[in-house]
């Protein structure tokens, strides 16, 4: 078997049958998951739910690989957290964020990598 590594979460392997005794088994197969489970566009979804309190689910897409920054910030435009700053594999990701310690109002959440950039408005109501 031969493994082969592109980048975190992403393979490519082969295996070969063998030969013994001078008699061959198997056949030659390839896998490709390198874009398997990738989805066609970046995206980044509406938070659900929404309006909410505490806690709202935000969920977004990634056709390939890249370092992701995920902000969330008041109406003033200023930085009130940072939920993702990191290199993420390409994929559907979801995550839970927890608003328990921010007050109601208006707020806003921006994906942000390389080649795509998206906000999308969320409202706290207590």
């Amino acid at each position: 078997m031969t493994f082969y590594q592109y980048e975190p979460g992403a393979f490519s392997y082969g295996i070969k049958g063998a030969i013994i005794n001078g008699v061959k088994y198997g056949t030659i197969t390839n896998v490709d998951s390198r874009n398997a489970h990738a989805p066609a566009k970046y995206e980044l979804s509406q938070n659900y739910p929404n309006p909410f309190n505490p806690v709202t689910k935000i969920s977004y897409s990634l056709p390939q690989a890249a370092n992701v920054l995920l902000k969330v910030y008041n109406v003033l435009g200023q930085e009130v957290k940072t939920l993702v700053d990191e290199f993420q594999v390409a994929g559907p990701k979801t995550l839970s964020f927890n608003a328990s310690e921010l007050p109601s109002g208006v707020y806003f959440y921006r994906l942000q990598t390389n080649k795509f950039t998206d906000i999308k408005k969320m409202l706290i109501v207590r």
